[in-house]
């Protein structure tokens, strides 16, 4: 290739990459988390539920995924078990009977292996005095799992326009491409020519 040929192909590479749909690189983001950031929840075995706008990683024993939750009085951490992913939720079950702020922190892994976390505060209250109980939080066939909310018409919308954006931007490739292929070409065989006459 020539200079101006590659000039040409770096110039188309860099406008493509610029208006390139950005949905494409977006990784899960939390759409809903039950308890609520800044929320007050009644003490007791408390089930977590942090509902993601697209699936995450399934994966044997939900590997990759944790709740933990720490009382910020004590510092000291909260019984928290029974972690799962399903689907697009990330779900536990809590035994939060201490008053006060709490801070949970999630971590879990995107469909596409991306590894992503955060962490928020509520708040609990025990005003009857309850008392933890012991064993397992898990003795329970099946956790309830709010239903997760069908996307609005309008993201929908973005994403089918970031595809054929997407299937646009790789058309423009191939034909400049085999545009370019193609000069090439003829300039090889008129330089042959040339050369034979």
């Amino acid at each position: 290739m020539n200079k101006l040929t590659r000039l040409i192909a770096a110039g188309i590479i860099v406008v493509a990459t610029a208006f390139a749909p950005t949905a494409s690189f977006a990784h899960a983001e939390v759409v809903s988390s039950n308890p609520a950031a800044g929320s007050t929840v009644q003490a007791g075995n408390v089930d977590i539920d942090i509902e993601f706008n697209e699936d995450l990683l399934q994966s044997p024993d939900s590997a990759g995924s944790e709740i933990q939750i720490v009382d910020n009085t004590t510092k000291e951490r909260v019984n928290v078990d029974c972690v799962r992913v399903d689907g697009a939720h990330l779900i536990a079950r809590a035994a939060l009977f201490a008053n006060g702020p709490v801070t949970l922190t999630w971590r879990t892994v995107a469909d596409d292996g991306h590894p992503i976390s955060e962490s928020y505060d509520f708040t609990v209250t025990n005003p009857d005095g309850l008392n933890q109980g012991t064993g397992s939080l898990c003795g329970i066939e099946k956790m309830d799992v709010v239903s997760p909310t069908p996307a609005s018409d309008a993201s929908k919308g973005n994403n089918s326009n970031g595809g054929l954006i997407g299937l646009g931007v790789g058309l423009v490739f191939i034909v400049v491409f085999s545009v370019i292929g193609g000069i090439q070409t003829k300039r090889r065989l008129e330089k042959t020519d040339r050369n034979n006459e």
